[in-house]
């Protein structure tokens, strides 16, 4: 009766109801109608986002570092641990069976067999048995704590996802720095060719009579210049490969030759393809869609479970035991059937007095759950503020780089109308090398702008999330 009523017996302690969380009706970076982004019911999009850029290279690397990234690993252990947890919680539901064996050999006091002259007080004891126990959950005690094991175990598969979400983004971040270093390193050998060009065309006129050492001077001046910015550069890209190579686990070789298939040979190249449409969604999918608020709610019910397990310490608990075995003197008759032996037995345990454990155990579960409340309501408000940032950072980044892009237009025709006077002798040289620096501002500027606009693609997609509930490896 007691198996099959206990089922029935609500658990101890508080039942949990995941927190109500009220969210805005849209983005205002984006406002109430917006054209940037659209729902997107097939999380695969989002799980891939990386695709959308259409570089071969990118999907590569993720394709060949997602098993090789150090993070996402210590995450799939994790994981692996805590089934491990959930598997040891499961299994205190079912009787614990043990083989016991031993031999002893006592002697008694000689004032106790003295009666006896014939005895030694010599007596060996041999036995083998089977001993079982088995707790019976009637206040629920061990079903809270499966129900903080199994939630523990589905905050680390959310971490796992995290991980991995956070890992295809810092990869995509840094892939994009070193290919933008990579065009800025173009452009200023680009323009070292153009200004030693110049210095060429004016060292002639110089030596012609035409045009003063000034002009000689200033121009060599701008031409080491840009030729100093190359080293820095340089120590950059190599500082970027480096994190790429840690991120992806790849060797620093081996990574080298993959994006050498890919460079950029030019320095008016795109770096990548821009998404045509941003799946943004309404605030509320955050919910469901962001990693990290699974992680804080999955926290907040295995705290609340834990509150019930320490609950649990206050009622009895109710235990069926049984043995049974062989008990015999001696070795030949052990297994003769009367050397039988047998106990079974119902047993309770019940807490009269702990020094107050039990009740301070439950305040320090009571203060976990609410530190797991304040951690989620964070963590939902920190993911709506970092969504929003992102979207308003990508549109200002966007406006830079086409405001970029204008400059540099009309840079390169002041270029020319200063090269063109200053061959008719109607300008100065001068001229000619702030129309040159600026053409390699505007360029290098321009270089970084699409840098940060596509960094800033990337972090809106971190900012959604991911799909959660993709199978792990």
């Amino acid at each position: 009766m007691a198996l099959t009523s206990c089922s029935y017996i609500p658990s101890v302690g508080p039942s949990y109801e995941e927190p109500t969380v009220k969210s805005p009706d849209h983005f205002d970076a984006l406002g109430v109608n917006h054209s940037a982004g659209t729902i997107v019911e097939n999380p695969v999009v989002i799980a891939q986002w990386w695709q959308q850029f259409n570089d071969e290279t990118l999907n590569s690397l993720i394709a060949l570092a997602t098993s090789k990234n150090f993070d996402v690993r210590v995450a799939e252990s994790r994981v692996r641990e805590a089934r491990a947890l959930a598997g040891i919680a499961d299994a205190a539901f079912v009787p614990t069976i043990d083989g016991v064996g031993g031999f002893s050999r006592n002697k008694q006091s000689n004032n106790i067999i003295s009666g006896f002259a014939s005895s030694s007080g010599l007596r060996n004891a041999y036995s083998a048995a089977l001993d079982a126990s088995w707790e019976i959950d009637i206040f629920g005690g061990l079903r809270r704590e499966r129900e903080a094991a199994t939630a523990s175990l589905e905050a680390r598969d959310a971490a796992l996802a995290d991980a991995r979400i956070t890992f295809y983004g810092e990869t995509a971040s840094e892939y994009f720095t070193a290919r933008s270093l990579e065009k800025r390193l173009e452009i200023a050998r680009k323009n070292i060719i153009t200004q030693t060009d110049s210095l060429d065309l004016v060292n002639a006129r110089f030596n012609a009579g035409l045009v003063s050492e000034l002009d000689v001077a200033q121009a060599q001046t701008s031409l080491e210049q840009t030729k100093a910015t190359v080293p820095t550069i340089e120590e950059a890209y190599t500082g970027s490969l480096s994190r790429l190579a840690v991120l992806t686990g790849t060797d620093f070789l081996a990574l080298k030759e993959l994006l050498a298939k890919g460079r950029i040979n030019t320095s008016g190249s795109r770096l990548a393809a821009l998404p045509v449409l941003l799946p943004v969604g309404i605030p509320s999918e955050l919910l469901r869609r962001r990693p990290d608020i699974r992680i804080s709610e999955r926290n907040l019910a295995a705290a609340t479970a834990n509150i019930g397990a320490a609950v649990a310490d206050w009622f009895p608990r109710f235990t069926f035991t049984g043995s049974f075995g062989v008990q015999s003197e001696k070795t030949g008759s052990l297994f003769e059937s009367g050397s039988k032996a047998w106990s079974v037995g119902p047993a309770v345990r019940w807490p009269i007095f702990a020094g107050g454990r039990i009740i301070y155990n439950i305040r320090v579960q009571n203060e976990r759950e609410q530190q797991a409340l304040a951690a989620y309501e964070k963590t939902v408000l920190s993911a709506f503020t970092e969504t929003e940032r992102s979207l308003t950072a990508y549109i200002q980044r966007r406006s830079r780089f086409e405001a970029l892009s204008r400059a540099l237009k009309s840079s390169n025709r002041a270029l020319e109308l200063s090269q063109e006077l200053y061959r008719q002798g109607v300008s100065d040289f001068q001229r000619v090398l702030d129309a040159q620096r600026s053409v390699f501002a505007s360029e290098d500027s321009l270089a970084v702008s699409e840098q940060d606009m596509l960094i800033g693609v990337v972090s809106i997609y971190k900012a959604l999330g991911g799909d959660w509930n993709a199978p792990i490896a």
